[in-house]
C-alpha cells in the first residue's frame, strides 16, 4: 500500500446516539458529516518523458533549478536520458529519472534522481514522483534490488551525503512504506579526485566500460599488466582521458577543478594470484603516467568503498554516497 490514512471517530453507545444513528439510517434526519474525513487527493498531471529535444531541454532547465550545486551539460544529460531500458516522467514543477542495470542476467532497478522545484515541495508530487517510477520499474520486470542511484549513466551512487537532512528523511520515510526496505550499514561510497599536473609518487563488475572502449576502438583508454614470466594479463585498469566514449556516461565529471581536463581511472582489477605483490599501485602510476602524457590534468576514481588505498596516491575525497535499497 502507497498510502496509509488515519481516522478517528467517537460513538458513544447510549439510546439518544442509537436513536440518532437510526433516524440518519431511515432517512428521518439528514447527516451534517461523512466519513472518512479527509482531505482530497492532489491530483498531479505526471507524464512519461518523451525524449524529445524540447522534453530533454524541459527537464534540463528543471534540473539547474533543483540542483544549483550539480549542474550538468545539456548534452550530456540528453545522452544519458536517451539510454536504454530507462523511465523517466516529468512534470511542470519536477521529474524522475530511473533506469534497469542488469548485472550478470539480474536486473537491479535504480532510481537516479527526483526533484521537485523549492515552492512547490510539500504538495505531495515528490511522492507520486517516486511512486510513477517504482510502478514502472516493477512492471514486467523481476528485479532484485530497487535503489537510489544510478551506475550507467553514471550520476550519483547514491545520495550525496551533503544533502539537506530534511531531503534524506523525505526519501527515508517514503521508501519505509514499501516493503522490504533497508538502509544498509556498509561503508558509503566515495568518489576521488587528485591533480595530476605535479610529480607522481611512485609505487609503493565492470566489464560493460571496456566493451564501450573496444567497441570504440578506444583501447588506448586502458592499461593491462602483463606477468613478466609468464606473460599471462594480472591487472587491468581504466585510464579514460576526456574523449572517452565512457566520459559521456559522467554526469558531473566537469565540475572537478579540472574540469574539461579530468580523466577517469577505474574498473582497477587484479587477479587473485598477483594480488599482494604491489601491482594495483604500480598500475595506477604507470596509468597515471600516461594520462598526464596525453594532457590529462586531473583524475577522477568514482564509487570506491575501500579506505585507505587511493589516498596512498595523493587521492581526495571529493564526494560521499550513502544507499537506499529495498
Amino acid at each position: 500500500m502507497d498510502e496509509i490514512q488515519n481516522y478517528v471517530t467517537m460513538y458513544e453507545p447510549i439510546l439518544p446516539a442509537f436513536k440518532s444513528a437510526m433516524d440518519v439510517i431511515f432517512g428521518i434526519t439528514t447527516p451534517i458529516g461523512a466519513l472518512p474525513v479527509g482531505s482530497v487527493p492532489k491530483i498531479h498531471h505526471i507524464r512519461r518523458l518523451s525524449k524529445s529535444d524540447e522534453e530533454i531541454s524541459r527537464l534540463w532547465n528543471l534540473w539547474q533549478k533543483i540542483f544549483p550545486k550539480w549542474p550538468v551539460e545539456l548534452k550530456r544529460l540528453a545522452t544519458n536520458i536517451r539510454g536504454e531500458h530507462s523511465h523517466h516522467f516529468i512534470h511542470e514543477k519536477g521529474f524522475v529519472m530511473s533506469y534497469i542495470f542488469s548485472l550478470d542476467g539480474i536486473n537491479h532497478g535504480k532510481i537516479t534522481a527526483v526533484g521537485v522545484l523549492p515552492e512547490y515541495q510539500g504538495h505531495g508530487l515528490g511522492t507520486a514522483l517516486l511512486a510513477k517510477a517504482r510502478e514502472a520499474l516493477l512492471e514486467g520486470t523481476q528485479l532484485k534490488s530497487l535503489q537510489l542511484g544510478s551506475v550507467f549513466p553514471h550520476f550519483w551512487p547514491g545520495v550525496p551525503i551533503d544533502f539537506p537532512q530534511e531531503t534524506k528523511d523525505f526519501l527515508l520515510h517514503r521508501f519505509k512504506l514499501y516493503p522490504g526496505f533497508r538502509k544498509p550499514i556498509e561503508p558509503t561510497a566515495r568518489d576521488f579526485y587528485r591533480d595530476i599536473t605535479g610529480d607522481i609518487a611512485p609505487p609503493d563488475g565492470w566489464v560493460e566500460a571496456y566493451e564501450q572502449l573496444a567497441a570504440a576502438s578506444q583501447h588506448h583508454e586502458a592499461m593491462v599488466a602483463f606477468d613478466a614470466e609468464t606473460n599471462a594479463q594480472v591487472g587491468w585498469t581504466l585510464m579514460c582521458s576526456p574523449s572517452a566514449v565512457v566520459i559521456d556516461d559522467f554526469a558531473f565529471i566537469n565540475l572537478l577543478p579540472t574540469k574539461e581536463k579530468t580523466g577517469l581511472i577505474g574498473c582497477v582489477g587484479v587477479d587473485e594470484k598477483a594480488r599482494g605483490k604491489g601491482v594495483s599501485l604500480a598500475l595506477l602510476v604507470k596509468a597515471i603516467e600516461n594520462m598526464k602524457e596525453r594532457g590529462v590534468e586531473g583524475v577522477l576514481i568514482d564509487w570506491v568503498t575501500i579506505r585507505g588505498f587511493y589516498e596512498r596516491l595523493g587521492f581526495e575525497v571529493a564526494s560521499e554516497y550513502e544507499t537506499f535499497e529495498w
